[in-house]
């Protein structure tokens, strides 16, 4: 097998394994990092107003939000056998990199 062959096959088989994924969007993804700092956030500028039983309880109920999300994308992944793909673009672009060498 050459290696056209080869990262074309490679490439079907993750098309395959994205449109197989479970239904969770990029943004259900992101909600796993993002439920702690939004409870930072709360607890910061809200948080000083509000009786402390009540930021207690926000404070743990985000954590806790986020382990659960995270089992339940956990549980997918391990029932499918496809990951959750969570694609929002390059991370970095050099020029001449998707030829395989750097070619200005």
């Amino acid at each position: 097998m050459d290696l056209h062959a080869f990262v074309s096959a490679l490439q079907e088989h993750g098309g395959h394994a994205a449109e197989a994924a479970a239904p969770f969007s990029p943004l259900t993804v992101w909600m796993i990092p993002l439920f702690p700092v939004f409870g930072f956030l709360f607890q910061t500028f809200i948080g000083r107003k509000l009786p402390k039983p009540i930021v207690g309880f926000v404070s743990c109920a985000v954590v806790i939000l986020s382990a659960v999300l995270a089992w339940v994308l956990f549980g997918s992944v391990r029932s499918t056998g496809h990951a959750v793909v969570g694609n929002l673009g390059p991370w970095i672009r050099i020029p001449g990199l998707k030829d395989g060498f750097l070619s200005f």
